[in-house]
C-alpha cells in the first residue's frame, strides 16, 4: 500500500503507530511497531513518519526505525495543559 502511495505522488506516508491506546512502558516501542516502520521504511523512497504515543521517554526508541519525522501532539498538548496550569493556578488560590 505504501508503494503505491508513493506511486501516486504523495509527499510523505505516516503510520499510526496505535501507542496512544496500549499500555507501553516507558521508554519502549512495541517490537511489531518496530517491525513495522522498518518495512514502511524500507518500501518507499519519500520521507516516513510515526505517530501516536510518541512522548520524551519513547522518542529516543524511534531513531533505529530510520523514519525522517515524529508527529508528537498530545505529548506537546499535555505540557502546554501543565505549564499554563502552574502559571495560572498562584493567582486562583492567592
Amino acid at each position: 500500500m505504501a508503494k503505491r502511495m508513493q506511486d501516486i505522488g504523495v509527499d510523505m506516508i505516516g503510520l499510526m503507530t496505535g501507542m496512544s491506546y496500549e499500555g507501553v512502558a516507558a521508554g519502549d516501542i512495541p517490537q511489531m511497531i518496530k517491525d513495522r516502520l522498518r518495512a514502511l521504511v524500507g518500501a518507499v523512497d519519500v520521507p516516513t513518519l510515526a505517530e501516536g504515543g510518541i512522548n520524551l521517554a519513547n522518542a529516543k526508541a524511534f531513531k533505529d526505525t530510520g523514519v525522517n519525522i515524529l508527529v508528537v501532539g498530545t505529548a506537546i498538548d499535555n505540557m502546554v495543559c501543565n505549564a499554563a496550569k502552574e502559571a495560572v493556578t498562584p493567582f486562583i488560590v492567592h
